[in-house]
Protein backbone atom coordinates (compact mmCIF):
# COMPACT_ATOMS: atom_id res chain seq x y z
CA UNK A 1 0.00 0.00 0.00
CA UNK A 2 3.13 2.51 0.92
CA UNK A 3 4.61 1.66 -2.24
CA UNK A 4 1.86 2.30 -4.23
CA UNK A 5 1.37 5.93 -2.46
CA UNK A 6 4.40 6.57 -3.34
CA UNK A 7 4.43 5.46 -6.96
CA UNK A 8 1.20 7.26 -6.90
CA UNK A 9 1.85 10.39 -9.28
CA UNK A 10 3.71 7.72 -11.22
CA UNK A 11 0.42 5.08 -11.05
CA UNK A 12 -2.10 8.00 -12.17
CA UNK A 13 -0.64 8.90 -15.11
CA UNK A 14 -0.05 5.31 -16.24
CA UNK A 15 -3.92 4.90 -15.90
CA UNK A 16 -4.73 8.03 -17.84
CA UNK A 17 -2.25 6.53 -20.30
CA UNK A 18 -3.94 3.09 -20.48
CA UNK A 19 -7.45 4.49 -20.72
CA UNK A 20 -6.09 6.88 -23.73
CA UNK A 21 -4.47 3.70 -25.41
CA UNK A 22 -7.23 1.28 -24.88
CA UNK A 23 -10.12 3.77 -26.40
CA UNK A 24 -7.70 4.41 -29.31
CA UNK A 25 -7.71 0.53 -29.61
CA UNK A 26 -10.94 -0.03 -29.68
CA UNK A 27 -12.32 2.80 -31.82
CA UNK A 28 -9.71 1.00 -34.36
CA UNK A 29 -11.54 -1.77 -33.86
CA UNK A 30 -15.19 0.19 -34.34
CA UNK A 31 -13.69 2.56 -37.44
CA UNK A 32 -12.20 -0.16 -39.47
CA UNK A 33 -15.52 -2.09 -39.27
CA UNK A 34 -17.64 0.58 -39.90
CA UNK A 35 -15.55 1.06 -43.11
CA UNK A 36 -15.87 -2.50 -44.16
CA UNK A 37 -19.56 -2.42 -44.05
CA UNK A 38 -20.19 -2.70 -39.99
CA UNK A 39 -22.33 0.21 -38.34
CA UNK A 40 -22.80 -1.98 -34.82
CA UNK A 41 -20.03 -0.10 -33.46
CA UNK A 42 -21.61 3.13 -34.42
CA UNK A 43 -25.16 2.43 -33.49
CA UNK A 44 -24.13 1.22 -29.68
CA UNK A 45 -22.21 4.76 -29.65
CA UNK A 46 -18.93 2.95 -29.30
CA UNK A 47 -17.27 4.68 -32.50
CA UNK A 48 -16.04 7.51 -30.23
CA UNK A 49 -12.35 8.40 -28.26
CA UNK A 50 -14.68 9.22 -25.22
CA UNK A 51 -12.74 6.46 -22.61
CA UNK A 52 -15.81 6.39 -20.81
CA UNK A 53 -18.01 4.25 -23.27
CA UNK A 54 -14.75 2.01 -23.27
CA UNK A 55 -14.36 1.99 -19.55
CA UNK A 56 -14.04 -1.25 -17.55
CA UNK A 57 -13.38 -0.75 -14.20
CA UNK A 58 -12.23 -4.10 -13.08
CA UNK A 59 -10.21 -4.15 -16.22
CA UNK A 60 -8.47 -0.52 -15.23
CA UNK A 61 -8.13 -2.10 -11.45
CA UNK A 62 -6.29 -5.29 -13.13
CA UNK A 63 -3.55 -3.02 -15.37
CA UNK A 64 -2.92 -1.47 -11.68
CA UNK A 65 -1.85 -4.31 -10.24
CA UNK A 66 -0.51 -6.75 -13.15
CA UNK A 67 0.10 -3.78 -15.94
CA UNK A 68 -2.28 -5.93 -18.16
CA UNK A 69 -5.75 -4.97 -19.13
CA UNK A 70 -8.40 -4.11 -21.86
CA UNK A 71 -11.21 -2.38 -22.53
CA UNK A 72 -15.28 -3.07 -22.91
CA UNK A 73 -14.76 -5.22 -26.60
CA UNK A 74 -16.66 -3.04 -29.28
CA UNK A 75 -19.19 -4.68 -30.81
CA UNK A 76 -18.67 -5.77 -34.24
CA UNK A 77 -21.15 -8.46 -36.27
CA UNK A 78 -18.99 -10.52 -38.87
CA UNK A 79 -22.35 -10.69 -41.05
CA UNK A 80 -22.34 -7.37 -42.37
CA UNK A 81 -19.40 -7.77 -43.53
CA UNK A 82 -18.82 -8.75 -47.52
CA UNK A 83 -16.00 -11.05 -46.11
CA UNK A 84 -16.44 -11.82 -42.62
CA UNK A 85 -13.53 -14.03 -42.12
CA UNK A 86 -11.47 -10.81 -43.63
CA UNK A 87 -13.63 -8.41 -41.96
CA UNK A 88 -13.09 -9.91 -38.43
CA UNK A 89 -9.35 -10.47 -39.15
CA UNK A 90 -8.90 -6.52 -40.57
CA UNK A 91 -10.81 -5.58 -37.77
CA UNK A 92 -8.76 -7.00 -35.12
CA UNK A 93 -5.73 -5.90 -36.61
CA UNK A 94 -6.43 -2.38 -36.19
CA UNK A 95 -6.63 -2.56 -32.42
CA UNK A 96 -2.54 -3.65 -31.61
CA UNK A 97 -1.42 -1.59 -34.72
CA UNK A 98 -3.07 1.04 -33.67
CA UNK A 99 -1.30 0.50 -30.31
CA UNK A 100 2.43 0.16 -32.15
CA UNK A 101 1.95 3.40 -33.81
CA UNK A 102 0.86 5.28 -30.64
CA UNK A 103 4.24 4.30 -28.92
CA UNK A 104 6.47 4.58 -31.76
CA UNK A 105 4.70 8.47 -32.14
CA UNK A 106 5.26 8.77 -28.44
CA UNK A 107 8.74 7.47 -28.53
CA UNK A 108 9.41 10.33 -30.76
CA UNK A 109 7.87 12.69 -28.24
CA UNK A 110 9.91 11.07 -25.30
CA UNK A 111 13.54 11.26 -27.11
CA UNK A 112 12.60 15.16 -28.20
CA UNK A 113 11.92 15.42 -24.47
CA UNK A 114 14.71 14.20 -23.35
CA UNK A 115 16.81 16.33 -25.32
CA UNK A 116 16.06 20.02 -23.98
CA UNK A 117 18.20 21.43 -21.73
CA UNK A 118 17.67 22.71 -18.28
CA UNK A 119 20.00 24.51 -15.80
CA UNK A 120 17.70 24.33 -12.81
CA UNK A 121 14.59 22.55 -11.70
CA UNK A 122 11.85 25.36 -12.36
CA UNK A 123 8.59 24.78 -13.08
CA UNK A 124 8.83 23.88 -16.42
CA UNK A 125 11.80 21.16 -15.84
CA UNK A 126 8.62 19.40 -14.08
CA UNK A 127 5.97 19.75 -16.25
CA UNK A 128 8.23 18.20 -18.95
CA UNK A 129 9.47 15.47 -16.34
CA UNK A 130 5.37 14.88 -16.64
CA UNK A 131 5.28 14.86 -19.72
CA UNK A 132 8.11 12.56 -20.48
CA UNK A 133 6.73 10.20 -17.41
CA UNK A 134 3.60 10.51 -19.62
CA UNK A 135 4.89 9.73 -22.83
CA UNK A 136 6.99 6.58 -21.31
CA UNK A 137 3.95 5.48 -19.75
CA UNK A 138 2.28 5.46 -23.43
CA UNK A 139 5.21 3.48 -25.22
CA UNK A 140 5.28 1.04 -22.41
CA UNK A 141 1.43 0.84 -22.02
CA UNK A 142 0.66 0.62 -26.45
CA UNK A 143 3.49 -1.45 -26.24
CA UNK A 144 2.05 -4.35 -24.05
CA UNK A 145 -1.62 -4.00 -25.67
CA UNK A 146 -0.12 -4.41 -29.05
CA UNK A 147 1.62 -7.72 -28.09
CA UNK A 148 -0.47 -9.26 -25.46
CA UNK A 149 -3.45 -8.42 -27.82
CA UNK A 150 -1.72 -10.72 -30.66
CA UNK A 151 -1.71 -14.11 -28.24
CA UNK A 152 -3.99 -16.05 -29.83
CA UNK A 153 -6.42 -16.64 -26.98
CA UNK A 154 -10.09 -15.81 -27.93
CA UNK A 155 -11.23 -13.24 -27.10
CA UNK A 156 -7.98 -11.80 -27.83
CA UNK A 157 -7.13 -9.94 -31.11
CA UNK A 158 -4.72 -12.55 -32.08
CA UNK A 159 -7.45 -15.46 -32.01
CA UNK A 160 -9.19 -13.59 -34.68
CA UNK A 161 -6.12 -13.16 -36.80
CA UNK A 162 -4.30 -16.67 -36.07
CA UNK A 163 -7.55 -18.93 -35.72
CA UNK A 164 -8.89 -17.24 -39.18
CA UNK A 165 -7.09 -20.32 -41.58
CA UNK A 166 -10.06 -22.63 -39.69
CA UNK A 167 -12.70 -23.64 -41.89
CA UNK A 168 -15.53 -20.63 -41.44
CA UNK A 169 -18.06 -22.99 -39.44
CA UNK A 170 -15.47 -23.63 -36.60
CA UNK A 171 -14.14 -20.48 -36.93
CA UNK A 172 -17.26 -18.37 -36.30
CA UNK A 173 -18.14 -21.18 -33.67
CA UNK A 174 -15.19 -20.67 -31.42
CA UNK A 175 -15.75 -17.11 -31.70
CA UNK A 176 -19.07 -18.12 -29.75
CA UNK A 177 -17.19 -18.47 -26.87
CA UNK A 178 -15.22 -15.43 -26.59
CA UNK A 179 -16.34 -14.17 -22.96
CA UNK A 180 -15.94 -18.18 -22.00
CA UNK A 181 -12.72 -17.82 -23.20
CA UNK A 182 -11.90 -14.41 -21.60
CA UNK A 183 -11.91 -16.07 -18.11
CA UNK A 184 -9.57 -18.56 -19.42
CA UNK A 185 -7.55 -15.72 -20.37
CA UNK A 186 -7.65 -14.11 -16.80
CA UNK A 187 -6.90 -17.06 -15.14
CA UNK A 188 -3.44 -17.23 -17.63
CA UNK A 189 -2.72 -13.74 -16.68
CA UNK A 190 -2.67 -14.15 -13.23
CA UNK A 191 -0.80 -17.28 -12.47
CA UNK A 192 1.57 -16.33 -14.77
CA UNK A 193 2.20 -18.79 -17.22
CA UNK A 194 2.93 -16.30 -20.36
CA UNK A 195 4.77 -13.72 -18.37
CA UNK A 196 7.91 -14.34 -20.06
CA UNK A 197 6.26 -13.92 -23.27
CA UNK A 198 4.91 -11.06 -22.60
CA UNK A 199 7.27 -9.20 -21.11
CA UNK A 200 9.92 -9.87 -23.32
CA UNK A 201 8.07 -9.61 -26.16
CA UNK A 202 7.27 -5.57 -24.87
CA UNK A 203 10.79 -5.13 -23.93
CA UNK A 204 11.89 -6.37 -27.81
CA UNK A 205 8.88 -3.87 -29.09
CA UNK A 206 10.40 -0.92 -26.91
CA UNK A 207 13.59 -1.64 -28.23
CA UNK A 208 12.41 -1.80 -32.05
CA UNK A 209 10.62 1.75 -31.50
CA UNK A 210 14.16 2.94 -29.87
CA UNK A 211 16.30 2.34 -32.53
CA UNK A 212 13.79 3.57 -35.00
CA UNK A 213 13.56 6.92 -33.30
CA UNK A 214 17.34 6.67 -32.93
CA UNK A 215 18.10 6.41 -36.30
CA UNK A 216 15.53 8.97 -37.83
CA UNK A 217 16.73 11.48 -35.05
Amino acid sequence: MLDFLNNLPVTLIGIVAFLFSISCHEFAHGYVAYRMGDNTAKINGRLTLNPIKHFDLFAVAFFVIFRFGWAKGVPINPNNFENPKHGMVYSALAGPVTNFILALVFGFVYALLCMIPFSAENIWYHITWYLALFSWQMITVNAMLAVFNLFPIPPLDGSKIFLAVLPEYWYFKILDYDRFMMIVSLIIVYTGVLDNFIFTGVDKLVEIIQKIVGVIL
